[in-house]
């Protein structure tokens, strides 16, 4: 009886191992260190995938420091948080749920949306992080830290709202405006008037790639009777009243009005070249 308790002990402490190793062999082990030690990045590679991210906002002491900047690693599965008001950026990685501070000098910006950490980057751990209603919530130089997740855009905005309200989308579309593509095609008559209106989701990531495309084509118009409005819609937007009365179910997608009236729809790959897809709907050609 007790040789059979002692092996069932050993299977079960056996079993543990093998499930912690099987854990950290489907989601890799966490960027982290200890309370009481600085850590490298592990193998001492650099880390140039932070990308700038508008899924979360960041709060200190219960405000939001207007130049706070959320960078995010899908390769490390990390957010990096860059403020004035903190001593030194911080990494948060939700695998192990511990946030770290990046020792300054060892972080680069690159076209204003990615960020490197150099391979030579040291982290100091500050402590771990505690998940409340979607927040990520810590300490640091004894304030209280908070990722929230970025309260949708709703409702008509204008390009200039867009800019001010999500920067990524404004920096991004800067650098395509300065593209030779982005210009609008002239109208084919003179007294017409065009309108289009772009429903959109803030937090949809196909459209932080494809609106600040729009935007940039928009805001390259020289024409006045060009007009580009933008229209914020919920995650279900089937509970938004005017989706449901124009028959939006997907974002983005570019309603098109020529004198008032409606005369086509862009969506998807029509939007990956907006003002391709403008000058083939003005002219009656959406087959190629």
């Amino acid at each position: 009886m007790q040789a059979h308790a002692k092996t069932t002990r050993r299977n079960q402490r056996l079993l543990g191992t093998l499930t912690a190793y099987a854990l950290v062999a489907m989601f890799g082990a966490p960027i982290m260190g200890t309370a009481s030690h600085a850590t490298e990045l592990p193998g001492k590679r650099p880390v140039s995938d932070f990308e700038l991210s508008i899924e979360y906002v960041f709060e200190l002491d219960g405000r939001d420091p207007e130049d706070a900047e959320i960078y995010f690693s899908r390769y490390e599965v990390a957010y990096l948080v860059i403020a004035s008001e903190l001593e030194a950026p911080l990494l948060v990685s939700p695998r192990g749920r511990a946030v770290q501070r990046v020792r300054p000098g060892k972080l680069a910006k690159r076209q204003q949306i990615r960020a490197d950490l150099g391979a030579d980057a040291v982290l100091e751990y500050v402590g771990e992080f505690r998940r409340q209603r979607g927040e990520m919530i810590f300490t640091v130089d004894g304030k209280t830290a908070k990722l929230k997740p970025h309260p949708p855009v709703l409702g008509r905005q204008s390009a200039a709202d867009l800019r001010d309200r999500l920067p990524k989308y404004a920096h991004v579309a800067t650098a395509r405006g300065r593209s030779a593509k982005a210009g609008l095609p002239e109208l084919p008559e003179a007294g017409e008037h065009l309108k289009v209106r772009v429903y959109f989701g803030s937090w949809s990531p196909l459209c932080e790639r494809l609106v600040p495309d729009i935007i940039a084509v928009g805001e390259k118009r020289t024409n006045p009777r060009v007009r580009f409005e933008y229209y914020g819609l919920p995650r279900r937007i089937i509970d938004d009243p005017v989706a449901r009365e124009e028959g939006i179910h997907a974002v983005p997608t570019a309603v098109v009005y020529r004198d008032g009236e409606e005369i086509g729809r862009l969506t998807g790959l029509r939007l990956r070249s907006p003002a391709e897809g403008l000058a083939q709907l003005l002219a009656g050609d959406l087959s190629r």
